[in-house]
């Protein structure tokens, strides 16, 4: 077989040999980590037998107040740190303060009788979180310009209840939620390492413990994801 034959099928074999390669890492995202800054409303949901360092108790009957009859809508902060796996795969840490009013009075009519509970100050309830979350990207960012995403939510922290000459009290509380929202990029880097986004942040609480509110939160963010 003449030189130039076996040169070239030599050539040949490495280019196919390396296409699988090529392909395999063209495939394979590279990590993005994440830093998150976010806000909006908060809207308690559901119903509530009491609240912190208070049962609506009436002559020894638990009766369920409607969260609208309990709390006023409030304001949601929060900050996260995080990374995002093979493109799609985002998880996060982060730190969370709600914060909203008490109605006073409380009141809740239950077929033919009307409960109510007068506070003689006008309490604020507190919520501090830490917030742990998983969430799945549908769009790799790292490849397009926008991505809604959905995931699952843990938060553990504590709920206070505080007003003027009161001395405020907490307790402990977790709950359970979804994540559901959307990216859109709004800057990228010019070496393509790094891009900001305006995000679509959002969650709703489906369980609690200890009273604890549960929310329906619709926000707003910016996000900054770069490669490690």
């Amino acid at each position: 077989m003449p030189k130039s034959s076996r040169l070239f099928i030599a050539t040949l074999l490495v280019i196919l040999t390396a296409i699988p390669s090529a392909w395999a890492i063209q495939r394979t995202a590279p990590r993005l980590n994440v830093v998150s800054f976010s806000g909006g409303y908060a809207g308690p949901v559901g119903t509530y037998d009491g609240t912190v360092a208070l049962d609506f108790d009436f002559d020894g009957t638990l009766v369920d107040f409607d969260a609208k009859n309990v709390y006023e809508n409030g304001v949601r902060l929060a900050i996260s740190y995080g990374a995002v796996k093979r493109g799609h795969w985002l998880g996060t840490l982060g730190f969370e303060y709600t914060r909203h009013n008490y109605k006073n009075p409380l009141v809740q009519r239950h077929s033919n009788h009307l409960y109510e509970i007068t506070f003689l100050e006008d309490p604020a309830f507190s919520q501090y979180d830490l917030e742990l979350s998983l969430g799945y990207l549908f769009n790799d960012l790292n490849y397009t310009v926008w991505s809604p995403l959905f995931g699952f939510r843990l938060t553990a922290g504590m709920s206070g209840i505080s007003a003027e000459r009161v001395e405020s009290e907490y307790q402990s509380s977790l709950s359970l939620g979804l994540d559901f929202g959307a990216d859109i990029k709004i800057w990228t880097a010019p070496d393509k390492r790094s891009f900001v986004t305006l995000s679509s942040v959002n969650s709703w609480d489906f369980a609690a413990s200890n009273d604890r509110p549960r929310y329906l939160n619709i926000g707003a963010g910016i996000k900054y994801y770069f490669r490690p």
